[in-house]
C-alpha cells in the first residue's frame, strides 16, 4: 500500500488524476484505515471535480486522524502516513 501511496501522489503531481485516483483507492482496497490516503484522495478527487465523493474521503480521514485538516488545494503527501 505505501508504495500505491507514493505512486498516486506522483501521479498526482503529474496532473493525472484518474492514475492517481486508481493508485490511492487500490491503497484503500487493501488497507481501508489509511487516514493519509483517504486525505489524498480527497485531494485527487475535489481537483477532477467529485465534490462529493472528496468530501465523504474527507471525512473518513478526519474520523481516523482528527489531526488531518482541509486545507484546499493541498498537495498529496507521499510519504506522511506511509510508514516509509
Amino acid at each position: 500500500p505505501a508504495v500505491q501511496h507514493a505512486h498516486g501522489a506522483a501521479l498526482f503531481r503529474r496532473g493525472d488524476l484518474s492514475g492517481a485516483i486508481r493508485a490511492f483507492r487500490a491503497s484503500l482496497a487493501a488497507y481501508p484505515g489509511q487516514a493519509r490516503v483517504h486525505y489524498n484522495l480527497a485531494r485527487a478527487l475535489e481537483r477532477a471535480g467529485f465534490l462529493e465523493e472528496a468530501r465523504e474521503h474527507d471525512l473518513a480521514a478526519r474520523d481516523l486522524d482528527p489531526s488531518l485538516s482541509v486545507p484546499g488545494g493541498a498537495e498529496p503527501d507521499p510519504l506522511a502516513g506511509s510508514g516509509i
